[in-house]
């Protein structure tokens, strides 16, 4: 929620299987995926609780994962709903990069919103 954004609101974790599509003809040096959930899983990483509450977050505890497969939770969905993303990857010098998420109404389960723009490069945590 920093400028820099150094502090996160959330960790999300999924489980399952992914496919390479093509090559994006909208950004160079990026691949379209589709990456499929088997299972989800969200961490809240912090204690602001007007963030939490405009997050849609509530239902979360502070730094334990929980499972949100079944009932999905905030503008992550159950894997009913949503059991399959359509986004972009590309790497750049030893850095992963994944789409952003799309505008908010959008949903990232449907092919017409892949994201078209990168989101902040992923860290890989040890």
């Amino acid at each position: 929620m920093d400028k820099q954004t150094k502090i996160p609101v959330f960790t999300f974790r999924g489980i399952g299987d992914y496919k390479y599509e093509n090559q994006s003809q909208n950004l160079k040096n990026t691949a379209n995926y589709i990456f499929g959930f088997d299972k989800k899983f969200m961490t809240l990483k912090t204690t602001d609780s007007l963030v939490v509450k405009n997050f849609g977050l509530t239902a979360l505890a502070f730094e334990k994962e929980t499972d949100v497969t079944k009932d999905g939770i905030s503008f992550i969905e159950s894997k009913l709903a949503c059991d399959k993303e359509f986004d972009i990857v590309s790497i750049k010098n030893d850095t992963l990069y994944l789409g952003a998420r799309p505008e908010q109404g959008k949903n990232i389960c449907q092919e017409a919103a892949r994201p078209k723009s990168y989101g902040k490069p992923l860290i890989k945590i040890k």
